[in-house]
């Protein structure tokens, strides 16, 4: 298990606005193209489930993107916890690309631990 630290970190809201908050934050081994995607897709979810958008059209209209990318960047919040967890500690099979994971996901979690398991 990577170490957390707590730091004050200032970051920008999906209104571009600045905030300030102190969070645990795992230190990945580097910021990849999926870990900026997994991150983007939990924050637009929870920005949608938290009725502050009414729905991904109207977020993509906010921050200026199509809506299905919106859309394929937020199923990836359906990856089990196991695997969002190996990719945020820096494991993904070399195979493994933002394009593929969002186009060939699927939603049952022990189906993507087999494909998983095969990969490593």
């Amino acid at each position: 298990m990577r170490p957390s630290v707590h730091r004050v970190q200032p970051f920008m809201s999906v209104d571009g606005t600045a905030k300030v908050g102190a969070t645990p934050i795992p230190i990945p081994p580097a910021i990849t193209p999926l870990i900026i995607a997994l991150s983007r897709g939990h924050l637009w979810a929870k920005l949608i489930e938290s009725g502050e958008y009414h729905s991904v059209a109207e977020l993509a209209g906010k921050i200026n993107m199509d809506p299905s990318y919106v859309r394929r960047i937020i199923r990836l919040t359906g990856l089990s916890p196991a695997i969002t967890l190996s990719i945020l500690d820096g494991h993904e099979p070399d195979f493994l690309s933002l394009e593929t994971i969002a186009r060939d996901l699927v939603e049952d979690w022990e189906q993507q631990a087999e494909v998983w398991a095969k990969s490593e």
